[in-house]
């Protein structure tokens, strides 16, 4: 294995066990954040998210706004060790962003809303399943990208 297939296959690794660890916290993260913010909460995720889109519609680069939405929501939770993982979340947050080049503006887009919507709620299940549909949007993405790479793969190593 060379030092280039090392690091290949480290990085997808990664990317995997970070989608993993984020299907695992996340949605109950939102979930929690459901049930504890309160007025003041609910304004600054609206506020982050408005931001986000903002970002979004106008093409700039959304992910430092992206990772501040993520790590609200972490803090909202009102669990002092989910607070601790915000970096881990805030990795992933911007290793998607670049693997995807931010590809997948509508599906950010419609999730954030709907997790805030959630929130603004109180409705704890549907910002669980919110968090849910926005990873599998992101890993959609990303087994597509993984595939497509394999398929240009062999289709340069067939011209050989």
């Amino acid at each position: 294995m060379t030092h280039s297939d090392l690091h290949s296959y480290l990085t997808k690794k990664l990317v995997r066990d970070l989608l993993e660890v984020r299907f695992l916290l996340e949605p109950a993260i939102a979930a929690m954040s459901a049930t504890y913010a309160d007025n003041n909460d609910i304004k600054k995720i609206v506020s982050l998210c408005d931001e986000v889109e903002e970002l979004l519609k106008q093409k700039k680069d959304h992910t430092q706004k992206d990772i501040e939405f993520h790590s609200y929501l972490a803090k909202l939770s009102g669990n002092m060790v989910v607070e601790r993982l915000i970096p881990v979340i805030n990795t992933s947050v911007v290793i998607f962003a670049n693997i995807t080049y931010r590809s997948l503006m509508q599906e950010t887009l419609e999730t954030h809303r709907a997790i805030v919507n959630s929130i603004e709620h109180k409705d704890p299940v549907g910002a669980k399943c919110a968090m849910n549909m926005h990873l599998t949007y992101n890993r959609q993405m990303l087994v597509k990208m993984m595939q497509e790479r394999k398929a240009g793969n062999k289709t340069d190593d067939n011209k050989e």
